[in-house]
């Protein structure tokens, strides 16, 4: 392979294979035009005013429009059949990966044995203990929330069937109470499920997933449960301990 830097040959073992070492890559980098002046024009996406500089556009949007800008990326909630930007970007990574421009940094390289052995033997720990990320995109600590310990105590306390299982993976899913020998599910759904459209669309799809493959499920909201406990208690436990 030949590096876009220096122009000798290397065996393609550092980074993407485009530079031989860490020096050149930087060397290439430095000599390149920026492509974000600062006292070029932004214009706001909010309110589309002309801002010049990307340092004062992000000071605008944080004080003009902090409801909408604090804690939330511009493309939140969008895809590339919403919004030309995203559409454009998706179009050129496609463009470059097929005409060879840009380079998968692992392809071509192969992790040693020593490697796979140690990443196997964590991830099968995780999974034993139950904290791995990638099941049903449960928490890495699993350490269960306010609500769910809540709800845990009331299990304990009231329930006759606790036989149940915390963080259950289901598909592409986790179920925080689930009874399998029923077929039945209890949700705890706090404030964000009701206000992020990531997760609104998130549960119908979890609900549509639970009624194809014959599950009951109870969903409950979090801020009714707290000023209605008895009431909540009640439904839970007879939708648990008493056969429909």
């Amino acid at each position: 392979m030949i590096c876009e830097n220096c122009g000798g040959e290397h065996d393609g073992s550092y980074g993407s294979g485009r530079f031989c070492s860490k020096a050149c890559r930087g060397a290439f980098c430095v000599k390149q035009p920026k492509k974000h002046k600062n006292f070029e024009p932004y214009e706001c996406c909010y309110c589309h005013a002309i801002i010049f500089g990307r340092n004062a556009l992000y000071r605008h949007k944080k004080e003009k429009h902090p409801d909408m800008f604090e804690g939330h990326s511009w493309n939140a909630g969008k895809t590339k059949e919403t919004d030309e930007r995203i559409a454009k970007g998706v179009k050129t990574f496609h463009k470059n990966m097929n005409d060879g421009k840009w380079i998968p940094w692992m392809k071509g390289k192969h992790l040693s044995k020593e490697t796979r052995e140690k990443i196997s033997k964590s991830m099968k720990r995780a999974h034993n203990e139950g904290r791995a990320h990638n099941i049903g995109e449960c928490r890495w600590n699993n350490e269960p929330s306010y609500p769910e310990k809540w709800f845990m105590t009331v299990i304990d306390n009231e329930f006759d069937d606790k036989n149940y299982v915390r963080e259950f993976p289901f598909y592409k899913f986790s179920l925080d109470f689930v009874w399998k020998d029923k077929k039945k599910v209890i949700e705890i759904d706090g404030e964000q499920h009701y206000r992020d459209e990531k997760q609104i669309l998130r549960d119908k799809q979890k609900n549509e997933f639970l009624k194809n493959d014959g599950w009951k499920l109870l969903r409950l909201d979090w801020r009714w449960v707290f000023h209605n406990s008895k009431e909540a208690i009640k439904q839970a436990k007879e939708f648990i301990d008493y056969d429909d």
